[in-house]
C-alpha cells in the first residue's frame, strides 16, 4: 500500500463538505477525521486518500440518516462514491472498520445531530418501563391518561403472571413431596412382615 499524507484526506473532505454538506454535518466529518488522526487506532497514513475520505463521510451520513430521501440533507451512497471515484463495497467495509475501531454506535452523540440522538434516548419510568425521553416530556391530558391505564394494565398482567408462576411452583413442590412420601412408604419395611 502506498503512503499518503493525511492533509490530502483533509483537503478532500473540506472540498466535499463545502459543496455537499451544511455546517453541522461538516463539523461532524471534521471531528471524526480529527479523532482518527489524534487516536491512531487505524493507520490513516496508508491506503487511498479517496477511500478514507469517502468512508469518513459515509460514517457520518449513515449516523445522520442522510441516505433517507425524506431527510433535508439527503445524499445518496452513489453520489459519495462517484464524487470520490471509489467502489461502494470498499467504502462500506472501511466505514464499518472505522465504526468498530472507534466504538461509534447508532445515535452516537459525538457525531449525530441532537434531534436524532435524542429521539433514541430512553428513560425508565417510575413503573419500570423504558420509555422514549421525548414522550415523557410531551405527554399531557388524554395521552397521559392512556399511558397511565397502559402502565396499570401492564402491572396487573405482570402480577397475574407472577401469581400463576407461584401457583405452578407450589403445585410442582406439592407433587414432588407426595412422590417422595410414596417412595419412602414403598421402601419402608414393616415390623409385621
Amino acid at each position: 500500500m502506498k503512503e499518503n499524507n493525511p492533509l490530502q484526506i483533509k483537503e478532500l473532505l473540506k472540498n466535499y463538505c463545502s459543496e455537499n454538506l451544511g455546517f453541522e454535518l461538516n463539523r461532524y466529518v471534521a471531528l471524526l477525521f480529527d479523532t482518527i488522526i489524534q487516536t491512531p487506532l487505524m493507520d490513516i497514513n496508508r491506503g487511498n486518500p479517496q477511500i478514507w475520505a469517502a468512508s469518513i463521510v459515509y460514517v457520518i451520513a449513515r449516523l445522520n440518516f442522510l441516505f433517507d430521501k425524506e431527510n433535508e440533507d439527503y445524499i445518496s451512497f452513489d453520489e459519495i462514491c462517484s464524487y470520490f471515484e471509489v467502489k461502494k463495497s470498499t467504502i462500506g467495509n472501511k466505514a464499518t472498520q472505522i465504526e468498530k475501531a472507534y466504538g461509534i454506535e447508532f445515535a452516537d452523540k459525538k457525531y449525530t445531530k441532537p434531534e436524532i440522538y435524542k429521539s433514541f434516548e430512553f428513560q425508565i419510568s417510575p413503573e419500570g418501563f423504558a420509555v422514549p425521553s421525548f414522550l415523557l416530556k410531551s405527554v399531557t391530558g388524554k395521552e397521559a391518561e392512556e399511558i397511565q391505564h397502559f402502565v396499570e394494565d401492564q402491572k396487573l398482567v405482570e402480577q397475574q403472571r407472577l401469581e400463576k408462576k407461584k401457583a405452578r411452583r407450589t403445585e410442582i413442590n406439592r407433587k414432588i413431596g407426595e412422590d417422595k412420601k410414596k417412595k419412602n412408604k414403598a421402601g419402608q419395611i414393616s415390623l409385621f412382615d
